[in-house]
């Protein structure tokens, strides 16, 4: 398995949405047969430009490892759910 980092943007909301939203994404990973290593809350942020008609977002950046096949298909399952506004995967070093 190969390791990556996420950074993913959501709708702003309540602790317990945030939570949720983050649910989601761990349990994307464990589907995939992924294995979650962190987890960054970095916050809520103002956009620079509208994204979704959304002015602010939630940045969570997780650190998990996967194989390579499954990352295309769960970009696809999180552009689907209206909750993520963006998402940016990329490699680690290992």
């Amino acid at each position: 398995m190969k390791k990556y980092e996420t950074v993913f943007v959501f709708k702003t909301g309540t602790e317990e949405e945030i939570d949720s939203r983050l649910m989601f994404v761990r349990n994307l990973i464990k589907q995939n047969g992924g294995a979650i290593e962190a987890e960054d809350k970095w916050g809520e942020k103002k956009f620079y430009h509208a994204m979704n008609k959304e002015a602010k977002g939630f940045y969570v950046k997780v650190n998990y490892s996967i194989e390579g096949s499954k990352i295309d298909g769960m970009q696809k399952v999180c552009t689907l759910n209206p909750d993520v506004l963006r998402t940016m995967v990329v490699k680690r070093e290992e």
